[in-house]
């Protein structure tokens, strides 16, 4: 779980910074999972746990969405 406590302060930090210069700018949490992951699935189902767990930033682009 350090990977992820990283993922969540670079992600905070990240935040604080596009803001601090005037960038609009969230933090958001969920869950990953690669395509390869999905297509090993014998029936399509997987199983999620917190190693899947991840943390980025979304910024405002042109003033109508938010971006990855």
């Amino acid at each position: 779980m350090i990977i992820i406590r990283k993922q969540m302060l670079y992600a905070s930090a990240a935040v604080e910074a596009f803001c601090a210069h005037g960038i609009p700018a969230r933090y958001v949490e969920g869950y990953y999972l690669g395509a390869s992951k999905i297509q090993d699935s014998k029936n399509g189902e997987v199983s999620i746990t917190g190693e899947n767990a991840h943390a980025w930033v979304q910024r405002k682009a042109d003033c109508r969405f938010w971006k990855k």
